[in-house]
């Protein structure tokens, strides 16, 4: 014991004050900087500012810099190794690994489900890249497979969506966040050791009991978002109404969930040690070792997802000073411990959920360290502490809210203030006392576990009353980036993967041309893509909404928008049917006219031409070749145009050469789905574009894609395009 004190009493008073020091930011800006540039392995040009730094005097900045580089570079070449080559795209490979989250069940619009699950490779897939872990999606019928079996499996191989609209989140910085490096489609599937290691065995007992419990099966997915991690399990709806009320990060095992269980054993446990060993937690603090233990249980039933590591990081750092005795400020660690998780987990800082976890485990630190002060009475009453922690995470949380989910509604004082508390200080305990009546006693129908599913039920409805009673005047809207000048015409053909949508202004007139897919489990495309970009547009009202058919790919968030939105007139599928000639909006240089209808299906397409001065553009929806030469025939010179949305996504059945002759377009606008199921936009019609020298933009590979008009000619800017970051970028 006392050869240990020197090295302790080093460590506490020449490491533990050092955590402090501002060559930690500089290690920070080394890190992050390098996410901004345009080359995977742009960290690595820090070095040599590193060096200039020790040579000016700053020899510890310099060192950090140096490092924060180094690291930075390391990650950008393992991004580099990830990424699937696109003449891998869609192509058949052959993968071996393990089963490393549970099995989901996808819906279909015909014939049996399908299932989805992560599998994480052992070893490379040859000739198409390291990537670390595929989405899999498999059919039902495939051979039995559960969470950590060992599985070879052959499929066509895709990368992670590339979708990239003003307004959203790239989805690449989603599945980076996650881990998750490309997708398979599978074709033939062999369970090679069908055996599970025992915290896989347990988690999946717990599934399975809390799937056979009876009862809404709204509250049962919260009490397994809670105890499993699995957030697929609640509802969309209900999940809508957490972004808008912005307590999201209540119902995700984070941060949040593994500081309140640390805190409570902790203080528990404390009082425990101070009445059976008064003199040794005088000395130490032990009662941090149940505590970490506890949280460390907690995330393994979480799966040690992503989340929880980076959480558990936290309290484990925030433990062993405690224990050590260090006097370091909490916000000291947390900046550490936040290094730490960037420094291994590099990626992480792209998704909500790291950002979320930091700020849940600040509050509870911040809280947990009242002492003295003005705030001292608020140390021994338990019921102000809780409400300050929900008081603080609702501030602190709100710039959050509303970077990641795009709003928040006042309402969400109510939410937190009232609704979390009583579902974390009932919920959380009984869940867990009924996950371990679960595992001691085999006995998933408990008390514990009815009655949180009763809380849960009832907190439901408390929120589903909460969020119905908000009036429009109280939700507040964000967007990434102010809104461009309405008076400016402009048009949109949004990255909405494997549809179209496009939205037209000037102005005060905002016209919406099809809304994006809306597939059966998941967010709409109109969610995702076409909402945001209306939000960041500053529009209020659409004016105009033209359905062109409706096919769900054109269609799919017909719903969303009327309900999140007001429309003055609907056009197409869904309202009036498109006639040939008729003029929607002729004012101020700008028409809109009607070039085929009715709108009922494919050929029948609502085709429409807009017009700014001598600019013309059209939009040709899904009209075949045999409606495209009947359009020439009835429209001739008519339907010239300088740029063309391509019909189809760029379909074979599209785009014939005569009506490229007749159109005469100098660019071509091709909404399609990177890498999707039908090869768009096909081989031919790009060589039939590239034969009359027309400009191709894809958004598939450029993001969305915008043209601002002039009189006589038009700007088109991809967001793809330009020295943009490197994670943004496709092979």
């Amino acid at each position: 014991m006392t050869a240990s004190m020197p090295i302790l009493s080093w460590v506490n008073h020449r490491i533990a004050p050092d955590i402090c020091h501002s060559s930690r930011f500089a290690f920070l800006a080394a890190l992050l900087l390098p996410l901004c540039l345009p080359w995977p392995q742009g960290g690595l040009l820090l070095v040599p500012v590193g060096l200039c730094l020790r040579w000016l005097g700053a020899e510890r900045a310099g060192v950090y810099v140096c490092v924060g580089g180094l690291l930075a570079g390391y990650w950008g070449c393992l991004w580099a190794d990830w990424q699937i080559p696109s003449e891998c795209y869609r192509s058949e490979v052959a993968v071996a690994g393990q089963v490393v989250s549970f099995i989901r069940e996808l819906p279909r619009p015909s014939g049996p489900p399908g299932q989805s699950f992560i599998l994480e490779l052992q070893g490379a897939v040859p000739g198409c890249g390291s990537p670390r872990r595929l989405a899999v999606f498999a059919a039902k019928d495939t051979p039995d497979r559960k969470t950590g079996n060992l599985l070879t499996l052959r499929g066509r191989l895709r990368p992670p969506p590339g979708q990239w609209s003003p307004g959203a989140i790239p989805e690449q910085a989603r599945w980076l966040a996650r881990g998750v490096h490309g997708r398979i489609s599978v074709t033939d599937l062999q369970v090679v050791d069908a055996g599970v290691g025992p915290l896989s065995a347990l988690r999946l007992r717990l599934a399975q009991g809390l799937a056979g419990l009876d009862g809404n099966r709204r509250s049962l997915g919260v009490l397994q978002a809670l105890v499993l991690g699995e957030g697929g399990a609640i509802a969309r709806t209900d999940w809508q109404r957490f972004r808008r009320l912005g307590i999201s990060h209540a119902f995700v095992i984070s941060g949040l969930h593994l500081g309140l269980v640390f805190i409570g054993s902790w203080w528990l446990n404390r009082r425990l040690f101070l009445c059976c060993c008064p003199l040794a937690a005088v000395h130490r603090d032990w009662a941090v070792v149940p505590a970490a233990l506890l949280a460390f249980a907690y995330a393994a039933l979480a799966g040690f997802s992503l989340p929880t590591q980076r959480a558990l990081v936290m309290i484990v750092l925030a433990a062993v000073t405690r224990l050590l005795g260090w006097k370091t400020p909490g916000a000291h660690l947390l900046l550490v411990a936040a290094l730490l998780i960037i420094a291994t987990d590099y990626y992480a800082v792209l998704g909500s959920s790291f950002w979320l976890s930091v700020v849940a485990t600040a509050v509870l630190l911040s809280v947990a360290a009242l002492r003295a002060g003005p705030l001292s009475p608020i140390n021994s009453n338990w019921l102000l502490k809780g409400l300050l922690i929900q008081l603080l995470l609702l501030l602190l949380m709100a710039p959050l809210n509303l970077f990641w989910f795009g709003q928040l509604s006042l309402a969400a004082i109510i939410a937190n203030l009232v609704i979390v508390p009583l579902l974390s200080l009932l919920l959380i305990p009984l869940a867990l006392l009924g996950t371990l009546i679960t595992v001691l006693a085999d006995a998933p129908d408990n008390a514990a576990w009815s009655m949180a599913q009763y809380a849960a039920s009832w907190g439901l409805r408390g929120i589903e009353i909460v969020d119905r009673r908000v009036p429009d005047w109280a939700i507040i809207r964000s967007s990434l980036t102010a809104p461009a000048n309405a008076d400016d015409p402009v048009l949109a053909v949004l990255d909405v993967a494997q549809g179209l949508a496009v939205v037209m202004q000037h102005s005060d007139q905002v016209w919406v041309y099809d809304t994006g897919d809306a597939p059966l489990q998941g967010r709409t495309q109109a969610e995702k893509i076409l909402l945001p970009y209306l939000r960041k547009r500053g529009v209020r009202a659409v004016s105009l909404q033209i359905i062109s058919h409706p096919d769900r790919d054109h269609a799919g968030g017909l719903g969303i928008v009327a309900d999140r939105l007001p429309i003055a007139r609907r056009l197409g599928s869904g309202g009036e049917s498109c006639r040939a000639g008729q003029v929607l909006y002729d004012r101020d240089q700008v028409t809109l006219t009607v070039l085929n209808g009715p709108g009922l299906d494919n050929s029948s397409s609502c085709v429409l031409m807009w017009r700014y001065g001598q600019f013309r553009l059209l939009l040709a929806g899904d009209i075949d070749a045999h409606r495209e030469r009947e359009l020439i025939q009835y429209w001739r010179e008519q339907v010239q145009a300088d740029v063309l949305v391509v019909a189809h996504h760029g379909s074979n059945t599209s785009t014939s050469r005569s009506f490229l002759k007749w159109v005469k377009p100098g660019a071509g606008i091709i909404s399609s789905g990177l890498a999707n199921r039908f090869g768009h936009p096909h081989p031919a019609v790009l060589g039939r574009l590239r034969e009359r020298g027309v400009e191709i933009f894809n958004t598939a590979l450029s993001g969305t894609v915008r043209v601002f008009p002039e009189s006589e000619s038009a700007e088109i800017i991809a967001l793809r395009s330009g020295n943009i970051p490197y994670w943004l970028g496709l092979p």
